[in-house]
C-alpha cells in the first residue's frame, strides 16, 4: 500500500492554550527551583547581578503559607529589545542557544513562571533602550482562546529598576497561586541551594555572579558554597585518627564519554561528612560546632550531585549503590551539554537517566567510599555515646523551617487581617517584654547564654525554636514567645520541677526529649495561633490572660503531681 504524501494530508489541529500552559506549570517545580531556573536566564545573558525579591502580603509574616504577593527576578545582563522579549515569551523559543549555555528546550521561563503564578510580566532594557512591558496572564489567554501576550508602557516602578544599569531585564510574577510555600520556607531553600546551585559562577575569579535576595527590608547576599567542602576536607580516610569534624576526600576521577570517547570527560568527586549529631558534641568547640552545622549533612543533602555546564541540576540522587541512610555520603558528578544525549536531560533540566554502563562505573567507584563514610560514622556514634552535647540545638536544627497551621485558616473561618495584624503585634510585644524581664545572668539560648542570633546568613546560628532558661519566674513550664519573622518560638523553664526530673537526666539528641520539645513547641503555636485567630469579639488582652491563667494552672499542678511521685524519677 502507499502511503499517503506528508505534505499533502499535513493539517494543523487546534491548540487548547490555556491547559497547555497548565500543563508545563505542572512539571514538577518547587517555588525555589522554578525562581532558580528563571535566574538561569540571567546567567546565560552574562549578568554579573541577580536579584530575587519575594513581596509579602500586608497582613502576612515570613511563616505565613501563601504570603507571597509577588516574586521579581532581576538582572543587570545584556538585556532584550521588544523583539527579543516576545521571542522569549514563545513557546520553545530560540532553538539554538550558546555553547555551554544553562538552557535548553526554551520553556523555562513560562513553565517556571506559571508554576509560581498565572501572571508573568517582563521589562528589558538593551544598550539604553527600555522595551515596553510584556505580560503572559492566563487568565487572558483563556478568555481569547489562543497563546499570546499584551504590551504596555512600563509602569514607573518597574522602570526605575533599570535606571542605574545601561541593560538589563526585570521579570514578575504576580497573581501567585494559592497555598504557595511561606516566605520563610522559600527563603530557606533558596539560601541553602542557591550557593551550591550556582557554586561554580559565584566562586569563578574574573568577574564572579552575585546574587541577593530580598524579602521585607533585608537582603541577603548568596555565598559560594563547595558543597562536598573540599577546602576543609582530610586527603584520605585513617580510622585510627579521624575526629569526627572533618570531611573527607575520597575520590576524584575523569570519565569518557561511552557515545564520545575521544570527547569531553566528566568528572567524578566524591566526600563523606561526620554525622549531623557531631554539631552539638560539647567537646568540641563552638566554632568546630558551628562549621559541621554548616555542612548541612542531612537525608535531603546526600547521593550524586549532577553539575550541568557549572550549574546543579539534580540535588541528591540515589543511584550505584547509595541508599537513604548513607547520609554522610556526596558525590558531585559534572558535565557539559556534551554529555545531554548520554545523561537524557529533561525539559525542566532538574532530571536525568543515567545509562547502565555509567551507573556500574559510578557503582564500582563509589563502592569504596561508601564503606569508609559507613566506618567514618560509626566512630562518631561512639564518640557521641561517650560524650554530651547541647540543649535544644537538635531540635532547632530539625525545626529549622517551620509553617505554623491552624485549621480556620483552611476554611477562612479567620478575624480581618488588620485585627490578626494588631494581635501579632501584640505577640511581639508581650515576648520582648518578657526577654526585657529575665534575669540578665540566666541562659536563655540552648547554648551559652549568649543572645539570639537573628538568621540572616547562612553561617549564622539556627533560629532557636526551643529555649531552655533559668530566667522565668513562677511556676510555667514552658512560656511560648512571638518573632516577627520566624514566628513562634518557646522558652522551657529549666526551674521547673519537669525539667529537673523529666528533661535534665535525657541526653539532648534523645528522642524522647525531641518529642517532648515538639509537644511544647507545638502547644506555643497552639496558643499564638488561638490568640491570632480567636473572634474579633474577644479582646487580645482577655485572650492573652486566659492562656496565663491556663499555663499557671499547669504548671503547678504538673508540680504537685511530680512532687507526690519524685521516687519514680529517682
Amino acid at each position: 500500500m502507499k502511503m499517503p504524501n506528508a505534505t499533502d494530508t499535513f493539517e494543523s489541529l487546534p491548540i487548547d492554550a490555556d491547559r497547555l500552559c497548565e500543563g508545563i506549570s505542572k512539571i514538577g517545580y518547587r517555588p525555589s527551583a522554578a525562581l532558580m531556573d528563571i535566574g538561569d536566564n540571567s546567567v546565560t545573558a552574562g549578568a554579573r547581578n541577580v536579584r530575587i525579591t519575594l513581596d509579602l502580603r500586608p497582613d502576612a509574616s515570613l511563616g505565613t503559607k501563601g504570603g507571597v504577593l509577588a516574586f521579581r527576578i532581576w538582572d543587570d545582563g545584556v538585556g532584550m529589545t521588544d523583539e527579543q522579549v516576545k521571542k522569549a515569551l514563545q513557546l520553545g523559543s530560540q532553538g539554538q542557544y550558546p555553547a555551554h549555555s544553562l538552557s535548553k528546550f526554551g520553556l523555562g521561563l513560562k513553565s517556571a513562571g506559571f508554576s509560581l503564578g498565572d501572571r508573568i510580566s517582563v521589562l528589558s532594557k538593551h544598550d539604553g533602550f527600555l522595551s515596553h512591558l510584556w505580560t503572559l496572564d492566563r487568565d487572558v489567554i483563556r478568555q481569547r482562546g489562543m497563546y499570546g501576550a499584551f504590551s504596555e508602557d512600563p509602569p514607573a516602578e518597574l522602570a526605575e529598576l533599570l535606571a542605574d544599569v545601561p541593560s538589563g531585564t526585570v521579570i514578575e510574577i504576580t497573581k501567585v497561586l494559592p497555598r504557595q510555600d511561606s516566605a520563610n520556607r522559600i527563603r530557606r531553600e533558596l539560601v541553602e541551594r542557591l550557593g551550591v546551585t550556582y557554586y561554580e559562577f559565584l566562586a569563578r575569579e574574573a568577574d564572579p555572579l552575585k546574587i541577593t535576595l530580598h524579602y521585607g527590608n533585608k537582603t541577603e547576599s548568596i555565598e559560594a558554597v563547595d558543597f562536598l567542602f573540599l577546602a576543609d576536607a582530610k586527603p584520605s580516610f585513617d580510622p585510627d585518627d579521624y575526629d569526627c569534624k572533618s570531611p573527607v576526600r575520597a575520590l576524584t576521577r575523569e570519565l569518557d564519554n561511552p557515545l564520545d570517547p575521544s570527547g569531553p570527560k566528566m568528572k567524578l568527586e566524591i566526600a563523606f561528612f561526620p554525622q549531623a549529631s557531631m554539631a552539638s558534641f560539647a567537646a568540641f568547640s563552638e566554632a568546630e560546632r558551628a562549621r559541621i552545622k554548616e555542612y548541612r549533612v542531612g537525608r535531603g543533602n546526600h547521593g550524586f550531585f549532577f553539575y550541568r555546564n557549572g550549574r546543579l541540576i539534580v540535588w541528591g540522587d540515589h543511584l550505584a549503590g547509595v541508599t537513604r541512610n548513607d547520609i554522610t555520603f556526596r558525590a558531585r558528578l559534572s558535565f557539559t551539554d556534551a554529555h545531554d544525549e548520554l545523561l537524557h536531560v529533561d525539559v525542566s533540566k532538574q532530571h536525568l537517566m543515567v545509562p547502565e554502563e555509567v551507573e556500574e562505573t559510578l557503582k564500582t567507584l563509589a563502592r569504596i567510599p561508601l564503606s569508609q563514610a559507613s566506618q567514618a560514622s560509626q566512630l562518631c556514634t561512639k564518640l557521641t555515646r561517650e560524650g554530651v552535647g547541647v540543649e535544644g540545638e537538635e531540635f532547632n536544627r530539625l525545626t529549622e523551617v517551620f509553617e505554623e497551621e491552624d485549621p480556620d485558616e483552611d476554611t477562612g473561618a479567620t478575624p480581618p487581617a488588620d485585627i490578626r495584624r494588631r494581635r501579632r503585634e501584640a505577640l511581639e510585644e508581650a515576648s520582648k517584654a518578657v526577654d526585657s524581664e529575665l534575669d540578665p545572668g540566666a541562659t536563655d539560648a540552648g547554648n551559652s547564654g549568649e543572645p539570639v542570633a537573628e538568621a540572616v546568613e547562612p553561617s549564622e546560628p539556627t533560629f532557636e525554636r526551643v529555649r531552655y532558661s533559668t530566667g522565668i519566674t513562677g511556676s510555667n513550664i514552658a512560656v511560648p514567645g512571638y518573632d516577627a519573622d520566624f514566628d513562634t518560638y518557646v522558652r522551657v523553664n529549666k526551674n521547673h520541677p519537669f525539667y529537673q526530673l523529666v528533661l535534665n537526666p535525657l541526653p539532648p539528641a534523645d528522642k524522647l526529649r525531641l518529642a517532648i520539645e515538639g509537644l511544647l513547641f507545638a502547644a506555643a503555636i497552639a496558643e499564638n495561633k488561638t490568640i491570632q485567630n480567636a473572634p474579633a469579639s474577644i479582646e487580645t488582652v482577655a485572650l492573652q490572660a486566659i492562656f496565663e491563667k491556663y499555663r499557671r494552672t499547669l504548671g503547678q499542678n504538673l508540680e504537685a503531681w511530680l512532687s507526690a511521685r519524685q521516687d519514680l524519677f529517682g
